[in-house]
């Protein structure tokens, strides 16, 4: 693995330390058709004590995910995002969200939730991490 370094307020949420900054990661070799399109390159970043929030088993965690990524997909344009509390899933297996967990500086595997974002422009990958942020900080929670 090799790394490379709206509609809520983007006030407060990275200042408050909720969302890590923005890392550039390479998984090569990975059964992932969601990273084929990028050469296996994420842009991700952590949600501070997040675990859980984004898991597809159980509610409201399901809502909020889906929710939030079809507001990204509509409002960017874009496929939306994935994380690790979907793993494995996507093609992507528990090693590999182990191998994020390593390459990400300070994330604790058993508190946090990494967000990855298969998109290449990195203004594109800040401006989602700052919606999601600010989503979360504010409360979001889905209707």
């Amino acid at each position: 693995m090799s790394v490379a370094v709206p509609a809520y307020p983007r006030a407060a949420p990275a200042e408050a330390g909720l969302a890590g900054p923005l890392r550039r990661v390479r998984l090569p070799g990975t059964g992932s058709r969601i990273l084929a399109a990028t050469d296996g390159w994420v842009w991700l970043f952590a949600v501070r004590a997040g675990r859980g929030w984004f898991a597809k088993d159980r509610e409201p965690a399901l809502s909020r995910g889906r929710v939030l990524c079809d507001r990204v997909r509509e409002h960017y344009g874009c496929d939306g995002f994935l994380t690790t509390d979907e793993l494995p899933r996507y093609g992507l297996g528990r090693r590999d969200r182990a191998a994020l967990f390593g390459v990400y500086p300070g994330a604790d595997k058993d508190r946090d939730v990494l967000v990855l974002l298969a998109h290449d422009e990195r203004r594109l990958a800040e401006d989602i991490r700052a919606d999601i942020a600010a989503a979360l900080y504010a409360g979001f929670a889905p209707a």
